[in-house]
């Protein structure tokens, strides 16, 4: 009788945890494997990527393509962009790779498209594997995560890979331009949630005084200044840098960013005194701010934030930012992998949270891991409950 009553009790335990977390719902957690990571920047960004070494940089260009191709699906498309690059007597032309992953509002007007981008190319003499191998390695893994969710999202995903950051920005400005303003917001009359541009985001530094700042950072930030000025300097934290408009999208992400058992870093925000679209004046006030491919969003007044590590003002990019020694000699270690994998997981589930309806879905019933424990638990619960029932009766 005893061991009746003790079956019941854990199946009114299981029973109220299960109906628990169906009305609570549990958050979707990526699974990103640093293993992935660490792959993409060994084998396919750890060589300088620019028009100065045209070979090099045709087998990036294949590898993103080929990855890209492998994901596509009924709901998965894949698109190549050329455009022109032309700086005195270089003519190139360069090429962006995009994956577009439908969500039910695709073609729409209540379509709510989120854009994730990052730049694969290089400066002519370095590797660059945090600049930007990093950018394009957290891509990599969450095209290859977000594609292969079994539950499909509501709003369209897009993501990007970037040629000619290094020199002008002109590949995002192509992509805005030509793609994403007449091939998907104005042809569909539907909105941009956010751009979220990658942008040097794997150097990890806790050591005090490793972090530098551009000129009178502490009269624009403030807060951020102080907090540091509390952390003795130290250069472990992922930074968000955006418009007065970008703010709340920030704090979204900063949310996402309290994630255990990986490494001891923070995520910060920056905000620029800045509404709308930014004047020539406050592209020469805030220039440190405008170092990469959310400027091209930002000048059509649409919504990005600059992800970044911060590059040269972090430790050894100080030395290393556009040099010879942003190579995975360098830049390759377990603090560096675990705050980009930390980073690159943050990112996803924040992505994930935008776009999709169901935000514990993760499973190809649709429903999550641990929900689906629960059930399997409290069948396994119930069938011995009613076994020995059947046994006693006999």
């Amino acid at each position: 009788m005893r061991g009746t009553t003790v079956i019941l009790l854990l199946i009114e335990i299981t029973f109220i945890a299960f109906l628990t977390q169906i009305s609570e719902g549990k958050k979707f957690d990526a699974e990103i494997k640093e293993e992935n990571l660490d792959y993409y920047l060994r084998n396919v960004f750890n060589f300088t990527r620019s028009y100065v070494s045209i070979s090099n940089k045709e087998i990036v260009r294949s590898y993103i393509q080929n990855k890209f191709e492998d994901l596509k699906s009924e709901r998965i498309l894949t698109f190549t962009q050329n455009f022109t690059y032309t700086s005195g007597e270089i003519k190139d032309t360069g090429k962006n790779y995009v994956l577009l992953i439908k969500g039910e509002n695709y073609g729409k007007a209540s379509d709510e498209v989120l854009v994730v981008g990052a730049h694969y190319d290089s400066q002519k003499n370095t590797p660059g594997v945090d600049d930007n191998g990093s950018g394009m390695a957290a891509l990599l893994e969450m095209a290859t995560v977000l594609s292969k969710t079994a539950c499909k999202n509501i709003h369209t995903i897009i993501l990007v890979a970037f040629d000619y950051e290094e020199f002008g920005l002109v590949g995002s400005e192509n992509f805005v331009d030509q793609w994403l303003l007449p091939e998907i917001l104005n042809k569909h009359n539907s909105t941009l949630q956010v751009a979220l541009i990658l942008e040097t985001i794997m150097n990890y530094n806790d050591t005090s005084n490793s972090q530098s700042f551009p000129p009178n950072f502490n009269q624009m930030a403030p807060d951020t200044y102080a907090h540091l000025t509390r952390n003795d300097f130290k250069g472990d934290f992922l930074t968000l840098i955006g418009r007065i408009d970008d703010k709340s999208l920030a704090m979204e992400i900063i949310d996402e960013y309290d994630i255990d058992g990986i490494i001891n870093s923070n995520c910060l925000n920056i905000t620029i005194p800045i509404s709308g679209k930014p004047s020539l004046g406050h592209q020469n006030l805030f220039a440190d701010f405008f170092r990469s491919d959310h400027t091209s969003f930002w000048l059509r007044n649409l919504n990005a934030l600059f992800i970044t590590d911060t590059a040269n003002f972090r430790g050894i990019m100080e030395l290393c930012y556009h040099n010879t020694c942003d190579n995975v000699n360098t830049m390759i270690n377990s603090n560096n992998l675990k705050f980009l994998l930390k980073n690159t997981r943050a990112l996803t589930n924040f992505v994930y949270s935008k776009t999709y309806a169901n935000k514990e879905c993760d499973g190809k019933d649709g429903s999550s891991n641990s929900t689906r424990n629960l059930q399997s638990t409290f069948i396994i619960l119930l069938s011995y409950f009613l076994y020995h029932i059947a046994v006693g009766k006999q």
